[in-house]
């Protein structure tokens, strides 16, 4: 029979282990190259991949933070080798959503969401089909049609968040209508493609804002005011990126206790 310290120091070592930083997949598609680093550490990345030519405008875990997804300006949805970047299975974006991609998201549910900007019709909400392609209009983003939402990510329990350069600020996102309400500026000049992602092990949305010439400002992001806060300079690159949460330190322990307790179950 496991003895109470045994079980402790098992949760202890579980603990630990989920101490450990999320890491971050990203796509540089200003240095065409395929990196991956720690979130709290983005100056010291390992690099995948060079001369990665494809230009991702959407990047994401899909809810098991197993597979990651990335998705072209092309309109073409790939599953992507995390060794590599090269690409595992493709399908074809369909229906609703066919041309000016500039987000990509799932949610703890499974659900997958498409941000699209066209000139004349504005930044546009879709849910996806990741085994088909297939999009679906849930709505416009802004009533801004000049308003450009350029990413979108979910957050833990199930909130979008999108990212506007128009007006440089961040805001909720409805995930039935696709209305956005946006939080004060966050007073970086925002440009060209930008990359996000929620942390759902710290309930943390952490940006690579980029600011032209190959200039980020990477942190996190204050869901109140909108401000940004440096978590320190990252290689000079044009980031989409994806964060691949680790489970939270409280889920880790209860779930080395009740593996434990099984076993214990199983020997009695």
């Amino acid at each position: 029979m496991k003895s109470l310290s045994a079980l402790l120091g098992f949760a202890g070592m579980a603990l630990a282990a989920s101490a450990s930083a999320s890491p971050v997949f990203a796509v540089d598609v200003r240095g065409d190259r395929f990196v991956s680093f720690d979130h709290t550490t983005p100056s010291s990345q390992t690099v995948l991949a060079t001369g990665f030519t494809p230009s991702y405008f959407g990047l994401d875990f899909n809810a098991s933070q197993t597979n990651l997804y990335g998705l072209r300006d092309t309109g073409a949805l790939d599953q992507l080798n995390l060794a590599n970047g090269s690409v595992l299975s493709t399908v074809s974006v369909t229906g609703s959503a066919t041309t000016g991609f500039t987000g990509l998201t799932f949610d703890p549910s499974g659900n997958a969401f498409v941000s699209t900007f066209v000139s004349g019709v504005g930044s546009q909400l879709h849910s996806l089909n990741v085994s088909t392609g297939a999009t679906t209009l849930i709505g416009l983003m802004d009533a801004d049609v000049n308003r450009i939402v350029i990413d979108i990510a979910a957050r833990g329990n199930g909130e979008l968040w999108a990212h506007g350069i128009t007006n440089d600020a961040f805001g909720q996102v409805n995930i039935s209508t696709g209305a956005t309400t946006w939080l004060p500026t966050h007073g970086l000049a925002a440009n060209f493609a930008q990359g996000m992602d929620f942390d759902w092990s710290t309930d943390t949305l952490i940006a690579a804002v980029y600011t032209g010439s190959g200039t980020n400002t990477y942190g996190t992001v204050n869901l109140t005011t909108g401000a940004v806060t440096s978590l320190g300079a990252i290689t000079a690159g044009e980031y989409e990126i994806a964060i691949q949460a680790v489970p939270e330190p409280a889920t880790m322990t209860l779930l080395a206790l009740g593996a434990l307790a099984a076993r214990r179950r199983r020997k009695s």
